[in-house]
């Protein structure tokens, strides 16, 4: 790895806001982040999951309630390197203010990408694939039951990879991630478009800007505090291999019923 995996970039945060409107969009977009982090990190070949070791490789929590998606979410950000996972650098309330943080570069991109790009697109096509999972009742299904609707869950699979823009490598870490399961494969990239949404509507409020990463050198280039570029300098320094820990900022914690959609 070279330093050009780390990229700072910053929020911008406009308006007023309230502690709980910082929570949910910081929340949203380290999930987002993760995500992003799983799809585009080469390190990451299987999904974590914390079922036996029989399962290791494939996420195995029952699609059902907000309980396995939250649990997905904590999963793979608990396997992030310390030197990938997201840090605030600084954070400067104003009209604007931002939130300054640095992370995996492509990781960042992802969320910005998909935020400011393709957020649209990405929450038409999940609320379509929604309500039609509703008219058909796949929530109630059997697993067993399930593989007579095939077509139509590729088919909204295939539907949200062309709305997130996500190569072909990325699909193929998915795919050998959740092994023959496309269900879960559908009800993955489902979970992480409704968190694009959450953030997506801050921005639509004007409220919120996401700006593209820069490399660390150029960070460090321009004037800043010693202390902002010890943190940068720390991440460079950090370990890159996954550290499994199971305690988690609280900011990605989510309470059990956290998705309104199955």
């Amino acid at each position: 790895m070279t330093d050009e995996d780390l990229g700072v970039a910053r929020m911008l945060l406009d308006g007023a806001w309230e502690l709980d409107m910082i929570g949910d969009v910081t929340r949203a977009y380290v999930q987002v982040y993760a995500a992003g982090y799983f799809l585009f990190s080469p390190n990451e070949r299987d999904l974590p999951s914390d079922t036996p070791e029989r399962e290791r490789g494939r996420y195995s929590y029952p699609w059902q309630g907000g309980f396995s998606a939250v649990n997905f979410f904590r999963s793979i950000y608990a396997h992030i390197p310390l030197r990938h996972r997201p840090e605030v650098l600084r954070i400067t309330y104003a009209s604007p203010g931002f939130i300054e943080l640095i992370g995996y570069t492509s990781a960042i991109s992802f969320v910005i990408g998909a935020v400011t790009k393709n957020a649209s697109k990405i929450v038409n096509v999940h609320n379509e694939i929604q309500r039609a999972i509703r008219d058909r009742e796949l929530n109630k299904l059997e697993v067993r039951k399930l593989r007579a609707q095939t077509r139509f869950i590729e088919g909204a699979y295939a539907q949200l990879v062309d709305a997130m823009e996500l190569p072909e490598a990325a699909t193929e870490k998915l795919r050998e991630a959740t092994q023959a399961d496309r269900w879960g494969r559908l009800k993955i990239l489902l979970a992480i478009a409704r968190r694009i949404q959450r953030v997506a509507s801050f921005e639509r409020e004007n409220t919120l800007s996401l700006e593209p990463p820069k490399g660390t050198a150029a960070a460090l280039a321009d004037e800043s505090s010693g202390d902002r570029s010890r943190k940068i300098q720390a991440k460079l320094d950090a370990p890159n291999k996954a550290l499994g820990a199971p305690e988690l900022p609280a900011l990605l914690a989510s309470a059990a019923g956290d998705d309104d959609e199955n």
